[in-house]
């Protein structure tokens, strides 16, 4: 089941990328295992609305659309790269990702002090709890009045 927060979020991720050309396919075809991937040659994201983890798909399309954002040859990404190449290129797209959740939360009038709260609400897995952190404080450092 997804939240009204999640449809909202998403829904903000989905226009975002309308705005600057970038299109989406969300799609209920797959698996809940298969992931979500973005063709940013192409400028094209696929969602995997079946995903096992619902409360995670604001965060999937915000990364996805990283990719795009960032310019990524995934094509490369996957075949001709070093693993740390993957993780630095991967961590980017989180970054980004996490950017676009912070211009939702601008929009909707949303404060976050809480990294847990956060993460929980637009379901970034907890293993970028460090990434959360660092771009959460400097979005509050910025949006302080």
């Amino acid at each position: 089941m997804v939240s009204n927060m999640d449809d909202n979020a998403l829904t903000f991720i989905l226009n975002y990328a309308f705005s600057i050309n970038v299109g989406f396919t969300l799609t209920d075809e797959l698996s809940p295992d298969s992931p979500s991937f973005s063709l940013p040659q192409s400028k094209r994201v696929f969602v995997n609305m079946n995903w096992q983890n619902k409360k995670e798909l604001p965060f999937i399309a915000a990364h996805e659309l990283g990719h795009v954002l960032n310019g990524d040859n995934t094509q490369k990404l996957l075949y001709y790269t070093t693993s740390a190449t993957r993780i630095k290129i991967e961590n980017e797209a989180n970054k980004t990702g996490i950017d676009l959740l912070l211009k939702f939360c601008e929009s909707a009038d949303l404060m976050y002090d809480n990294y847990l709260t956060f993460m929980d609400d637009f379901g970034v897995p907890k293993t970028l709890t460090t990434l959360v952190k660092k771009r959460l404080t400097e979005w509050l450092l910025q949006n302080m009045d």
